[in-house]
């Protein structure tokens, strides 16, 4: 009986194990974030991703050839937006990434200067990333809803 006992313990105990999902570190998540957006958001700029719990940009340049002749720098935009503000974010058709509220701001921006050309945002409540990858939608989502528990402000 005592043999029955040990051996039902031991089974609980690896089951209870493999059962247990170890959480990402707020490190990890950025890590993980930055480096998708940066494969995954078309035109993107890499050298303008930042990512931190409580706000995510980048700078997306213009990618389509021949969309009309530029001087200098191709036409660009500013995306914003704090995870922690969106409510639940979830995975839409086509690679959308969405949120509850309107949280993703849009403007245009300037490559040359440096700078924001609008002072007034479009808002809205997702973007896009391209699916090269099954399921990259789906972790992109779950991995914005975790770094949003970090936010502290």
């Amino acid at each position: 009986m005592k043999s029955i006992i040990t051996i039902l313990n031991i089974y609980l105990l690896a089951f209870a194990s493999t059962q247990t999902a170890q959480a990402q570190t707020k490190e990890k998540t950025i890590v993980w974030i930055k480096e998708k957006l940066g494969q995954y958001v078309k035109g993107i700029d890499k050298e303008s991703i930042r990512v931190s719990p409580c706000e995510i940009s980048w700078v997306e340049t213009e990618t389509e050839e021949n969309v009309y002749l530029y001087y200098g720098a191709p036409p660009a935009k500013y995306c914003s937006f704090d995870p922690s503000k969106a409510g639940k974010w979830s995975v839409e058709e086509n690679g959308q990434i969405s949120a509850e509220s309107a949280v993703v701001k849009y403007a245009d921006y300037n490559m040359l200067s440096g700078e924001i050309e609008e002072e007034e945002f479009t808002e809205l409540n997702f973007f896009s990333i391209e699916l090269s990858k099954e399921d990259l939608a789906a972790d992109m989502a779950k991995a914005l809803n975790h770094l949003a528990t970090f936010c502290e402000e």
